[in-house]
């Protein structure tokens, strides 16, 4: 069984994109290991302090290399991305050896998605930018955009996210192209 690991771009209580998910997790449930990314210590990224690698980034790197693949739920800051989830990315990117020529990070090669749910655009700008970010560190980064999900008026009062037909139908999808490539 494939290892899924999820990173939720949002460290809010009653955040919406964990209640994203933890949808995607029930999707998942039989056809792949899932876990969640905690990276709440991260120190904020300096090359002055980056080697030796602080602890908190070694586990961090140490959980996405058991992983087969990422499967990122983000709200979207200002049409792009969250500062957490950029500077978790950032040391991802990030070579883990010193000396190494070939600069080699946890990241490159690894398949991830993205999905997320936020105001009037779906977090289709968020979700575009997280994009660019992953394909350019050298992910395998599954094909369009992912799935967004707008926050009704009533998710906002209540706290609640809500799931259409039409966006479970899209996060089964999105999650069986995902498993096609992990």
């Amino acid at each position: 069984m494939k290892n899924i690991l999820i990173v939720v771009g949002s460290f809010r209580k009653g955040s919406y994109n964990r209640q994203l998910a933890e949808r995607v997790e029930s999707l998942l449930a039989g056809r792949a290991h899932v876990s969640y990314l905690d990276y709440g210590d991260l120190p904020f990224i300096n090359q002055d302090t980056e080697f030796p690698t602080p602890a908190s980034v070694a586990r961090v790197r140490a959980r996405l290399m058991e992983a087969d693949g990422i499967w990122i739920c983000s709200p979207e800051h200002n049409h792009s991305i969250p500062a957490v989830l950029k500077n978790l990315l950032d040391w991802l990117s990030r070579p883990m050896l010193p000396d190494d020529p070939e600069k080699r990070s946890c990241a490159r090669g690894k398949a991830a998605t993205v999905s997320g749910a936020g105001g009037k655009s779906a977090t289709a700008y968020g979700r575009e930018a997280i994009k660019t970010v992953l394909d350019f560190i050298g992910m395998r980064v599954a094909a369009g955009t992912g799935t967004g999900i707008a926050l009704s008026p009533e998710a906002y009062k209540s706290g609640v996210l809500n799931f259409s037909d039409e966006t479970l139908a899209a996060l089964k999808k999105q999650a069986e192209e995902f498993l096609a490539i992990l």
